[in-house]
Parts: C-alpha cells; structure tokens; sequence
C-alpha cells in the first residue's frame, strides 16, 4: 500500500509540473500574439501618422517638394557652416605658423651647385649622360644588326 501511495503522490507531483508548465507556454504564447497585434497596430499607426502629416506622395507631391527642399536647406547651411570654420582654422594656422617658417621661406640654395661647386658641371655631367645613353643605344643597334 505505502508503495503505490508513493507512486500516486509521484504521479500528482508530475502532473502539477506539467499543469505549471503547460500554463507557462501559454502565457507565452499570449504574450507573443499580443506582440504581434502590437507590432501589426504601430505599423497602422505609422501608416496613419504618415497619411495624417505627410500625405501620399502622389496625392501630396508639394508637401514632399516642400519637405526636401528644407531638407536641402538645412544640409546647405551645415555644410556653410563646416566649410567656414575650415576657413577660419586655416587663418588662424597661417598667423601661429607664418611667423616661425619665415626664415624658411626664401628659396633653397642649388644642392648640386653647392656640391659640385659649379653651374658648368651639371651642364657636363648632363652632356656625358647623354653620350652614354647613345652609346647604349648604338651598341643595341648592332647587336641586333
């Protein structure tokens, strides 16, 4: 007898288990449908709100001009507005920076001049480096001759 009132209260333990859950699922399965009606009723509401404001665009075609265009107002003043601060940062780094590379605007000495020492060499070395480029291209010729 203790053996068979043990498995029935078992039994009744398992049972409520699943009452309880099966109750959860429900509640689950509500709460995803009320979601969903949720989600169905906004985009209702979007679709009104934009019927309500902003109307159809092929009903409404110069309130949407009216909106785009102030929409392009407003982009053109932003950008103004960045293209003179711009403006204004660059002013203002020519005044700190101008002062301190003065020295270094007068123009730069002739490297090779102060290398070699003269004008009349860089007219020679030029001279020779164009007779070995002909010489290169002689000695090409012939080899394919």
């Amino acid at each position: 007898m203790d053996q068979k009132a043990v498995e029935i209260l078992k039994l009744n333990d398992r049972i409520k288990q699943l009452e309880d859950q099966m109750e959860q699922l429900l509640k689950r399965v509500g709460q995803i449908q009320d979601t969903g009606h949720i989600y169905y009723k906004n985009a209702d509401v979007r679709q009104t709100f934009l019927k309500k404001f902003v109307g159809h665009y092929k009903k409404n075609v110069k309130l949407w001009d009216n909106w785009n265009k102030s929409q392009q107002d407003v982009n053109k003043s932003l950008t103004r507005g960045l293209y003179q601060t711009k403006t204004r940062v660059k002013l203002l780094q020519r005044k700190i920076y101008e002062p301190i590379y003065e020295p270094l605007t007068e123009p730069p000495p002739d490297l090779f001049a102060s290398f070699f020492g003269s004008e009349d060499l860089r007219s020679i070395l030029s001279d020779e480096i164009a007779l070995d480029f002909s010489d290169e291209q002689e000695t090409n010729s012939q080899q394919k001759a």
